[in-house]
């Protein structure tokens, strides 16, 4: 008797269990990092819990690939009623700002009337690797001719658009050579 209730009951579920994230349904997820799904729940009026049954589909989120992936769940009760399906969208987004390092110091006091060569930078960023070759040189033209402070920026942005910092160097263009007498 128990049986045939359980069957009319499972007959006349017309209820479609409900799906419920956990965590944002739109997450921003910085690239190189690891990406563990919030989770997720599902209920059922009839079956109770079944979160165990969440079928979990679509993209494949590539945490090293920038990109938009979307992520779908299902589930069926046992009446085989559908949830409305749910998606979460990941972003891998790259937010990190590459970084300049000056080759040399920082402050050159470099002699007058004599040829100046500068050491350069390097930059790198987490996701474009080695910037070294996009690094935009500005600021001053040395004189070498002519005393005087200058000073020369470095700067450079990766593919996704952040900005390192401006990184400078000084150039003192000085005079430190003793005049010579002769007789």
């Amino acid at each position: 008797n128990n049986v045939q209730s359980n069957t009319f009951t499972w007959y006349y579920d017309i209820t479609a269990p409900v799906i419920t994230l956990l965590g944002n349904t739109i997450i921003n997820h910085i690239v190189g990092t690891t990406f563990t799904d919030p989770g997720y729940t599902a209920s059922d009026n009839y079956d109770g819990t079944i979160t165990n049954l969440v079928s979990v589909n679509g993209d494949t989120v590539y945490f090293n690939v920038l990109g938009t992936y979307i992520i779908t769940y299902d589930v069926i009760d046992s009446a085989h009623n559908n949830a409305v399906q749910v998606t979460r969208t990941v972003n891998v987004v790259d937010n990190t700002s590459p970084v300049i390092t000056l080759i040399g110091s920082a402050t050159i006091n470099h002699e007058v009337n004599t040829t100046y060569t500068d050491q350069g930078a390097t930059a790198n960023d987490n996701y474009d690797g080695d910037l070294t070759s996009n690094i935009a040189i500005g600021g001053n033209t040395i004189n070498e001719n002519t005393l005087g402070i200058y000073i020369i920026t470095y700067n450079v942005s990766d593919s996704s658009g952040n900005a390192a910092t401006e990184v400078t160097r000084t150039v003192n263009v000085v005079d430190n050579t003793s005049p010579v007498i002769t007789l």
